[in-house]
């Protein structure tokens, strides 16, 4: 029986040869619905970039038919797993509400966890609904804190939003 890590690397091997897939590199055509293949199996053995890559590729419906319920299941299973990214975009789901039923409060939670897992773009995000007060009660301490986390963490990140917000004026 193999352990955990050899799993872990047996899973990510797998995801690294849907990858070749879905560029259509070191020599394979691309084609994404073998690419798909690899990710699901990667996936169902934990590999969390397999899980974010088919949320992915079903939300945006790239290289495959769009299809928001299994984008969702595969993001929540990252999420859950603790991948920021999924939490993240987890998380702008929810606030678009494409797909999925709109929720403020759950895309605040999901986009918290990015930002206190330390991602720039969710602490901005973060920032901007405890300022305006969507999904959770506004706070402009809270607001500050976030915005100066993410400009310490992504100064230009910040500066490009600073940016969007003065051309909106």
């Amino acid at each position: 029986m193999k352990n955990e890590k050899e799993l872990k690397k047996q899973a990510e091997k797998i995801y690294e040869t849907g990858l070749e897939y879905f560029d259509g590199r070191k020599g394979k055509p691309q084609d994404f619905q073998k690419a798909e293949e690899y990710f699901i199996e990667a996936a169902n053995a934990g590999n969390t970039d397999a899980q974010e890559s088919l949320a992915y590729m079903y939300y945006c419906g790239y290289g495959l038919e769009t299809n928001y319920e299994k984008a969702i299941f595969w993001a929540e299973k990252a999420a859950n797993y603790g991948c920021i990214s999924a939490q993240y975009n987890l998380g702008s789901m929810y606030y678009d509400g494409k797909g999925i039923e709109q929720d403020f409060q759950k895309a605040f939670y999901w986009y918290e966890k990015a930002a206190q897992a330390g991602a720039p773009e969710a602490q901005s995000r973060v920032a901007y609904l405890y300022h305006k007060g969507i999904g959770v009660e506004a706070d402009q301490d809270k607001s500050l804190y976030w915005n100066n986390k993410a400009m310490r963490n992504a100064p230009n990140l910040l500066k490009r939003i600073w940016r969007i917000i003065k051309s909106n004026k």
